[in-house]
């Protein structure tokens, strides 16, 4: 239990739970390694895991793990809104050629304050602290407990969540090639907006799967 939070009121407190599931990982130029993803909880509580390591399979690698964390304390700042609580992952990759040498390929940092009290949410997260342009899904949800039920969500500042989609002629030139600096990049995108051009009931998610899988076809 973090320290300081003993010394906040019960009345700017709120307890969640979490379930999230961790999907995949795709465009993966790699072709060999097994891959996993740890996870931990940095405020709000203390948990962490991992999934187990799968081997690569096509620039991909399917986990479809679950994981619940209980009791998670978010505190009311001030002005009415949640502040952070970030729930950290560490993408690593395990080349058993070479002695099982672990490297890990990148992190995404998730702030749970923004999903507090919605529905399942998925989404795609681009790899941060990274060479290379993989995304991971990720679906969360996040469940009121109990404690002040009076509060604001931030908005998200997630700068590696995937809410636009690469149009697919950068997506086949620049999604398998190394970041040198990730501020540098400069892709094109196409907003997920009602004017996204898809067949009717597809949802987003769906719709960017769709194109990074085609991807994973033009690199082969």
């Amino acid at each position: 239990m973090n320290i300081s939070n003993m010394f906040i009121p019960k009345s700017r407190k709120v307890i969640f739970k979490a379930i999230f599931t961790i999907h995949d990982l795709v465009n993966i130029p790699h072709i060999t390694g097994q891959y996993y993803t740890k996870w931990k909880l940095k405020t709000g509580g203390s948990s962490h895991g991992k999934t187990e390591k799968i081997p690569i399979n096509e620039h991909a690698v399917s986990w479809e793990k679950q994981f619940t964390i209980d009791n998670i304390t978010m505190v009311i700042g001030k002005d009415g809104e949640l502040t952070p609580c970030i729930l950290s992952f560490n993408i690593r990759k395990q080349e058993t050629s070479i002695g099982k040498q672990i490297e890990s390929i990148g992190t995404v940092d998730i702030n749970l304050a923004e999903f507090a009290g919605s529905r399942i949410n998925t989404r795609r997260y681009l790899l941060q602290e990274s060479k290379i342009n993989s995304t991971i899904k990720i679906s969360l949800e996040l469940i009121y407990i109990k404690g002040e039920h009076v509060f604001k969500t931030p908005a998200s500042k997630s700068a590696d969540e995937i809410t636009n989609i690469f149009q697919p002629q950068e997506l086949a030139n620049n999604i398998s090639t190394p970041r040198q600096n990730q501020s540098a990049l400069n892709y094109q995108f196409m907003s997920l907006n009602h004017n996204i051009i898809s067949k009717e009931g597809e949802s987003a998610t769906k719709v960017i799967d769709e194109l990074f899988a085609s991807n994973n076809m033009i690199n082969e």
